[in-house]
């Protein structure tokens, strides 16, 4: 009965009250979105990395996948908050799966009696492993152009 005697008497200091809230919690919800937002950059890296595992997979690959990707890992390159993009990979996990492409170039080429160059036969150059994974992409590209 006090609450709602509260409640009549206060009714301007309850809809301010009312309303600060909505804003505060819809303000709270924007911050949210806006934190978790992927970038279209980061979108399409994620869905081209996907395409390219799965041909591996299947033993699909073609030039054009190997193309989005590189394209797409550019795009990537070019964002203005590069250096601050995560792809929820750990580092050993990134180092992983770019050992595994390695494997499968040197396999692409012998496949194919291809003969690769020096540079392009040596492992891992640098501790980066994005621009690693993008000369054997290079490699790839190169592979399926001579082949075709």
């Amino acid at each position: 009965a006090k609450a709602l005697q509260f409640a009549k008497n206060n009714r301007k200091a309850l809809v301010i009250v009312g309303i600060g809230s909505g804003v505060a919690a819809a303000g709270a919800g924007a911050y949210y979105l806006v934190k978790t937002h992927e970038t279209k950059e980061i979108r399409e890296f994620r869905a081209s990395l996907r395409i390219y595992i799965n041909a591996i997979r299947n033993g699909n690959l073609n030039l054009e996948n190997i193309n989005n990707l590189m394209n797409s890992l550019e795009s990537l390159k070019t964002h203005k908050d590069y250096e601050k993009i995560s792809i929820k990979l750990s580092a050993e996990e990134l180092g992983i799966l770019v050992n595994r492409i390695y494997e499968y170039t040197l396999k692409l080429a012998q496949d194919n009696s291809i003969e690769l160059t020096a540079e392009e036969y040596e492992g891992q150059t640098s501790d980066n492993a994005i621009i690693d994974l993008q000369r054997y992409l290079k490699t790839q590209k190169r592979i399926f152009e001579e082949v075709a």
